[in-house]
């Protein structure tokens, strides 16, 4: 599947997430089997009919560039792009839980830190120097 364009607009379709036990049989066959600590599979079957698919638990805790580069291996679609979730250090005030964190009711209410930056950064780096980060600059 490529890119839907109608009217300079592109259209991208694709998952939230990759890998759910329950979406075996379902969404992708059975035989699709996960080495421990190896590939990918369900995101490299997954990106052979879509062209993109969200990260969510990059919404939970911080990633290697390790870890997009191997996402970025197992795709074989040329033209699919990640869609990353913030993580919730940019997003949501500050609690020691999870649970606590909460949607900011200003700026200053938000404690990320310049290593919280240059480690998104990085990752999101390993993303784009392979051409897989889905980014798009609306203006209006």
């Amino acid at each position: 599947m490529g890119r839907s364009s109608k009217a300079g607009a592109e259209l991208f379709i694709g998952t939230s997430g990759y890998s759910y036990p329950d979406w075996k049989g379902i969404v992708y066959p059975r035989s699709v089997k996960r080495d421990v600590g190896g590939s990918t599979p369900e995101l490299t079957y997954l990106s052979r009919y879509f062209n993109t698919c969200e990260i969510n638990a990059t919404f939970y805790r911080q990633f290697e560039p390790e870890i997009a580069k191997k996402w970025s291996d197992a795709i074989e679609n040329p033209e699919f792009e990640f869609a990353i979730k913030a993580n919730q250090v940019f997003t949501h005030a500050a609690g020691t839980q999870p649970s606590e964190r909460k949607a900011p009711t200003s700026v200053e209410s938000l404690k990320y830190t310049r290593a919280d930056i240059d480690e998104t950064r990085r990752f999101l780096d390993a993303l784009a120097e392979r051409d897989r980060l889905l980014v798009r600059v609306v203006s209006g």
